[in-house]
């Protein structure tokens, strides 16, 4: 921990190359940050995890199931997606999520995410408990 106030800045880290359009695309999520990625293989689903940087780590989850929601009617028969939320034993504080696919459909999500991500002002409501209510009403 820094005795000098910090924020969170967006830097550029290296990702496979099968993956980092959708590591970019969740980085434009207001304080997402990418932690791990991997573009995955014919048999193992694409995956980039990430956390929040500011604020409450336990409006995460409440994060991810607006991403859902965003996502859902995107979603296709025989597809599949997974977006899940951990909380280490040790810092149950701050949760960690992962969204996973397989590698065939990076593209396909890059651009839902990309899209879900426009708006910034309804992730900061999410992340501000006095404003969440309207954060994503029309």
């Amino acid at each position: 921990m820094s005795e000098h106030a910090q924020k969170a800045v967006k830097v550029n880290v290296l990702a496979d190359v099968g993956i980092a359009k959708l590591v970019e695309a969740f980085s434009e999520i207001p304080n997402v940050q990418t932690t791990g990625s991997c573009q995955g293989a014919e048999t193992a689903f694409a995956f980039v995890e990430f956390c929040l940087t500011e604020g409450n780590g336990r409006n995460l989850p409440m994060i991810c199931r607006k991403l859902v929601e965003e996502i859902a009617d995107e979603i296709q028969p025989g597809w599949g997606v997974s977006i899940k939320v951990e909380w280490d034993q040790l810092q149950y504080i701050n949760p960690s999520a992962t969204f996973a696919c397989p590698p065939k459909e990076i593209g396909h999500w890059v651009n839902q995410i990309q899209k879900a991500a426009e708006d910034k002002r309804k992730w900061l409501a999410l992340q501000n408990p006095g404003s969440r209510e309207d954060a994503f009403k029309g």
